[in-house]
């Protein structure tokens, strides 16, 4: 069994070394479970991350409640994945790109093929990639790393309620040696969608517009669509010759001035084509266990360390056993493939 102290990190501990202990076919036990965050324990996304992975891999999870501050999962050595698509219910605005994480990780160290539909939780949420940054960040780089990212997105999710719906199916694909490096801007491509009851009020054209006072060359798109809560987001994708991509996103809301979210927009973007690294923070973050399983010699650059690249690196390389070593350069850092 690995054992594994929550303490140095948040949701991303669970989001890493749960997956990586079930693809090795080992138990674990985290204690400490969120413990620095200010609300502590098990939240509505880490747990259904978690009975939606034992349940495709038959694993079996103690400790597997709301506000739960220790967890053990333990493989079924005798299960046989059954060929099904199981749908799960969210009943609140939880972020779906928090469970695509867990169970991404688990398709990336396994190299088993996952899926699921889901009905209810956020699609486009604050603190987590929505499914625009998904869609043009997350996976083309997921392919680079050895993973087929599917996205079939029905009905957006937006805070508070949530109420999305959709189909999502991960799988292995070959893969070689990563050198993922800075480089110039080949393209500035900005989305804003937004729920179809601000359509008359052409919000996200609004965006659009506020990010193109900044970036007039970006290409853009815009689109409506019915949710269960009024919402709407900006985001934008950085395309760089090096074919490394960064992401940012803006949340529209009440009381926000959708020109000016999407000026800050632009402003996010601005800051990350400065930046001398190749990923974005929640890329870098979210690359780490991939990076494990790549090639030796394989890299990728980013600019700081963030907790979640702290905590995930620790835990990957407490379980594979130092895999990966971080250097400082001049402005930014590397994490290599031993």
């Amino acid at each position: 069994m690995f054992y594994i102290d929550g303490g140095v990190g948040g949701g991303s501990v669970l989001r890493v070394g749960v997956p990586l202990a079930l693809a090795l076919n080992k138990s674990i036990n985290v204690i400490n479970v969120r413990r620095k965050r200010k609300r502590r324990g098990l939240r509505t996304q880490h747990l259904t991350g978690l009975q939606l992975l034992c349940q495709l891999t038959g694993s079996y999870l103690e400790g597997g409640a709301i506000g739960s501050s220790e967890i053990t999962v333990r493989p079924n050595f005798t299960f046989v994945s059954p060929n099904k698509h199981p749908m799960i219910q969210l009943p609140t605005s939880a972020a779906v790109s928090l469970i695509i994480q867990t169970l991404s990780n688990y398709v990336f160290a396994s190299r088993k093929p996952i899926g699921f539909d889901f009905i209810g939780g956020g699609t486009h949420v604050s603190f987590s990639p929505n499914f625009d940054v998904l869609l043009h960040a997350n996976k083309p780089l997921f392919e680079m790393f050895g993973l087929r990212l599917h996205i079939q997105l029905m009905k957006p999710g937006f805070y508070p309620i949530g109420g999305g719906m959709g189909r999502i199916y991960m799988e292995p694909v070959p893969f070689s040696k990563i050198e993922l490096q800075g480089g110039k801007v080949e393209e500035i491509f900005v989305i804003s969608n937004g729920s179809s009851d601000l359509r008359r009020d052409t919000i996200a054209e609004k965006h659009v517009a506020g990010f193109k006072s900044v970036f007039p060359e970006a290409r853009s798109s815009v689109g409506y669509a019915d949710a269960e809560s009024s919402g709407s987001s900006c985001s934008a994708i950085i395309k760089f010759d090096s074919g490394a991509i960064k992401s940012v996103a803006r949340m529209g809301g009440s009381g926000l001035d959708p020109v000016d979210v999407g000026r800050r927009t632009a402003q996010a973007a601005q800051k990350e084509i400065k930046s001398p690294a190749a990923l974005d923070e929640q890329l870098s973050d979210q690359l780490i266990l991939p990076l494990a399983y790549s090639p030796s010699g394989s890299t990728y650059t980013f600019e700081k360390i963030y907790p979640h690249i702290e905590a995930n690196l620790d835990v990957v390389n407490q379980i594979l056993g130092d895999v990966i070593k971080l250097e400082q350069n001049d402005g930014y850092y590397s994490l290599f493939k031993i």
